[in-house]
């Protein structure tokens, strides 16, 4: 805190060096975090925002006019931010409130509430032009219902998803890996490998614009897609091959702010392929692998009790069912997993 202090102080000295406007301002509104538990993020935000002014300002400006900056607090509430931009832009959304929308299904699906987030769906659908472009409203935008039909398993639902177009050939290639997954996870190949063409086009697209970051997060959907189709043609090696280079490739990248919520834990999926083929022992190892970075996800518990039990492991298969109910405790859906877990448990 004391460094920033200090570098504000040198940036207001060198400003007090630069040219005099005699011009009126360009005014910027901000919206960010002021109070509660997480002002220190838009605090820092607001202190880097001053710092990049006072150097643009220190510099001449825009046009040869000052850059002010007013700030509103949102105070981390998604209704509060949503107010916000209704009144800075009317008739569209801040573009960060899909990535709100993206945070609140990951926690709702996880906890077995599909009716509320099923209506995060319906909000995050109902959204048609952004105030200005931000890659995270076009990730958020097809994360939200990406993630829907792939946590709840639904393949053909993910299979039919349609892409929400935009500048962003990452935000795209979301929506066309769900596609790919769900084709492949429901029998059609054909599908399946078409959605797999069209992500080597974006991963091209990317590479193109000088983007290596997100050439490999596509790189990353292209092998797990590519899995599960050979795991479909029945060439049971080639997907284990497939699918452990895709969950590696993803533990040995670091995440971006625009996807802080990674779609789906790769290892957890090569878990699923190992318990498809029958190999329980070593899917426990990497479900249980999987939730030490990505903790407390149903699918990933549900994974690894299953694993578990039918590796004969009692204890784990009881700790994970144990965790599973915990965490679904206030579900709103009747999900096989959960009754499953309570199956299990009511048998101890």
């Amino acid at each position: 805190m004391k460094v920033r202090h200090a570098l504000i102080i040198a940036a207001s000295q060198i400003l007090s060096l630069g040219p005099a406007f005699a011009a009126e301002p360009i005014r910027i509104g901000v919206t960010t975090i002021l109070s509660g538990p997480n002002a220190d993020r838009g605090q820092s935000e607001q202190y880097g925002i001053e710092l990049a002014l006072q150097r643009i300002n220190a510099a001449g400006g825009v046009l040869g006019r000052p850059i002010e900056a007013s700030y509103a607090d949102n105070a981390a509430d998604p209704a509060i931010g949503v107010a916000q931009a209704a009144k800075a832009w009317p008739g569209a959304a801040h573009p960060v409130e899909p990535h709100w929308l993206d945070f609140t299904e990951y926690a709702l699906l996880q906890m077995g509430q599909e009716k509320r987030a099923k209506q995060i769906v319906d909000d995050n659908n109902a959204i048609k032009k952004f105030g200005f472009e931000f890659i995270v409203g076009y990730t958020g935008l097809a994360a939200v219902p990406a993630r829907y039909a792939l946590e709840r398993q639904a393949w053909k639902e993910a299979a039919e998803l349609e892409p929400h177009g935009g500048p962003f050939p990452q935000a795209e290639a979301i929506t066309y890996f769900a596609r790919a997954f769900g084709s492949a996870r429901s029998g059609d190949v054909l599908a399946a490998e078409q959605g797999i063409a069209r992500l080597k086009e974006l991963r091209a697209a990317l590479e193109k614009a000088s983007q290596p970051y997100w050439a490999e997060q596509v790189e990353v959907q292209i092998l797990a897609a590519a899995a599960w189709v050979a795991q479909a043609k029945g060439a049971s090696a080639e997907a284990l091959k497939l699918m452990r280079a895709a969950a590696d490739l993803e533990d040995g990248s670091e995440k971006h702010i625009a996807m802080e919520n990674r779609l789906y834990p790769m290892r957890e999926l090569l878990g699923d392929l190992l318990l498809a083929q029958q190999q329980p022992a070593q899917a426990l190892a990497e479900y249980e692998t999987a939730l030490k970075s990505t903790p407390n996800r149903l699918r990933g518990l549900y994974g690894a009790a299953t694993a578990a039990d039918l590796a004969k492991n009692p204890q784990k298969a009881t700790a994970h069912f144990q965790a599973l109910v915990k965490l679904t405790r206030e579900a709103d859906t009747d999900r096989m997993e959960i009754r499953a877990a309570k199956a299990f448990l009511a048998r101890k």
